[in-house]
């Protein structure tokens, strides 16, 4: 097992921080990252939700730079534009999200940000081999500016709502596989959407089988960072919806496990849990105290989470019987396909569009018609599901 090296704060104790904002300026997240006892924080260097932005003058990325200093915030993220899809089929948009990536990186590198998280893309109108095809040229397209300035990118898991990429290992195996050898590149997980998705993490014999797998078909040397979330949707739901930890699906043992299991305890956290400043600063408490061995505190369930019944049960079943069809394929094809077992032995950057394990009900090649619980979700919240202060 070949873990990465973390940067670590002045304690020498793991990043810990949250997503605070930079309204008024970029090094207000910083301040607010201060209040909150953070040792790193992320935030958005522009408007997430539009096209066009400004470059960061001179001055203001000296000021971020020595309120980093002053602060001691000083392991920070930015998380990339809900609008960019480097995986997009559609020429004029996909050259937008690419313009917008490079003028992102660009900000980041200004202000000395260690990382950038993205959303890898959806497979809209296209085969998740062809998105994930297109997201490694668009990042080829400016492996140069990545490799030249501080901040390195990361690919962040999704929960696989809609069309999405990136729920299954085999689509960030399948990422890295192309990328690392070229530039700087790496994974961050996010805690909510690797269970909706369904790696489950809520006790330690499920922690640990969730992140061995994680190792034998990613890599634990590509792990650079956590969002730290609990579910307000279920285990395998495929739905995007973050809670305050304990008050979710997941629970707050799967937390502890996360701050003392020596794969995950040095990895970088930031949390985007629904919340503000005062809830953070506990959260990031409770983080600190499970590594000196504090009790497990209550979980305190909240109203709106979803069961498993109802909508989100059509929708799984939905999703079960898509799953069943795909198995009826001719000899060839079944032939061309790997199984888990021999995922070892497959050579570089084959096709990643099979089912994860017999545990997970879905395929992950998406259908090109949602089920219709998706399709209500979205229209409900959108991509809220994954936004920020």
């Amino acid at each position: 097992m070949e873990t990465a090296q973390h940067p670590v704060d002045s304690q020498g104790r793991c990043i810990l921080g949250a997503h605070t904002s930079a309204s008024g300026g970029s090094w207000n997240a910083l301040q607010e990252g201060s209040q909150i006892d953070a040792s790193g924080v992320q935030f958005f260097t522009a408007n997430q939700r539009q096209w066009v932005s400004k470059t960061i003058p001179e001055k203001d990325a000296q000021r971020f730079k020595d309120t980093m200093a002053s602060t001691g915030v000083a392991v920070n993220m930015s998380h990339g534009s809900y609008l960019v899809n480097l995986g997009g089929a559609r020429p004029e948009m996909l050259e937008k999200s690419r313009g917008v990536f490079k003028q992102e990186l660009e900000r980041c590198h200004a202000l000395g940000v260690k990382f950038l998280a993205f959303h890898p893309g959806s497979a809209a109108d296209q085969t998740v081999e062809q998105c994930l095809d297109r997201i490694v040229e668009s990042l080829m397209m400016v492996k140069e500016l990545i490799n030249e300035g501080p901040t390195q990118v990361l690919i962040e898991s999704t929960a696989g709502q809609g069309e999405q990429t990136g729920h299954d290992f085999k689509h960030l195996r399948y990422l890295m596989d192309a990328l690392a050898p070229h530039m700087s590149v790496g994974i961050c997980l996010d805690t909510c959407h690797m269970f909706a998705a369904g790696y489950d993490i809520r006790t330690p014999e499920a922690f640990d089988k969730s992140f061995a797998e994680f190792e034998a078909v990613v890599g634990l040397k590509h792990l650079r960072a956590f969002h730290v979330n609990d579910s307000l949707s279920p285990l395998n739901s495929r739905v995007d919806r973050h809670a305050t930890l304990g008050e979710g699906h997941i629970g707050w043992q799967a937390f502890k496990l996360l701050m003392t299991d020596p794969r995950t305890a040095m990895v970088p956290k930031y949390l985007e849990t629904p919340g503000e400043l005062e809830i953070w600063k506990r959260e990031i408490a409770q983080l600190r105290a499970f590594v000196t061995g504090a009790d497990l505190p209550a979980n305190k369930p909240s109203l709106k989470m979803k069961s498993d019944s109802g909508k989100l049960r059509k929708a799984n079943s939905d999703l079960q019987q898509r799953s069943k069809s795909k198995k009826k394929k001719s000899k060839g094809d079944e032939e061309d396909e790997d199984s888990d077992e021999e995922y070892g032995a497959m050579t570089k950057r084959s096709k990643p569009g099979i089912s994860r394990s017999k545990s997970t009900s879905t395929s992950t090649k998406p259908s090109r018609k949602k089920p219709k619980l998706e399709e209500e979700e979205e229209e409900e919240d959108g991509e809220e599901a994954c936004s920020h202060s």
